[in-house]
């Protein structure tokens, strides 16, 4: 709690030694790295804020994979434009026990649209299907399918997708 107050008042420092001797002592370690990250990613103006916070965030998946430890670091990468990394991450997300359906299909959409923008479309392809294959009514995922088809070419694939989209939800704006 003192370190959130600390975090919260802007002395940041104080903060991470906190956390820091938190981790030290093997006291919350998933949440204080997780929370060290979450420091270092608001610091913009120091140059090595976010690599600390890439780290901050590996290093407590390793410890204790959770799920906000996976979306922090996805979110991280995506603001840092590396779409594949962040990919991975949600791609690994994907893979923890008890994740609700409509948590995994979000991770899978996430997955999808990251890959899609990191110009692997095979991978971009398998997490939509795997997304459809959770909800069926959901266009927005079978309209993002269709653009993916666009993207390589696969024009009757497309409209296939853009069909399915449009059979779920007549008014989606991106199928028509």
């Amino acid at each position: 709690k003192s370190a959130e107050l600390l975090l919260l008042a802007g002395d940041v420092k104080l903060a991470r030694n906190i956390l820091r001797a938190m981790v030290q002592n093997g006291q919350l370690v998933g949440w204080a790295l997780r929370s060290l990250g979450q420091s270092f990613e608001n610091d913009i103006h120091n140059p090595s804020a976010i690599p600390s916070a890439r780290r901050c965030y590996q290093d407590a998946i390793a410890y204790e994979a959770d799920l906000e430890s996976y979306r922090h670091l996805a979110a991280l990468e995506i603001r840092a434009k590396n779409d594949d990394r962040a990919a991975d991450a949600l791609e690994r997300a994907t893979h923890l026990s008890q994740l609700s359906p409509k948590i995994r299909l979000e991770l899978h959409k996430a997955a999808g649209n990251c890959w899609r923008r990191a110009q692997k479309p095979e991978k971009a392809e398998a997490h939509y299907k795997k997304a459809i294959a959770i909800d069926p009514t959901n266009d927005s995922i079978a309209s993002n399918l269709g653009a993916l088809f666009i993207q390589s070419g696969r024009i009757q694939d497309a409209i296939r997708a853009f069909q399915d989209a449009l059979a779920v939800n007549p008014s989606n704006s991106k199928a028509h």
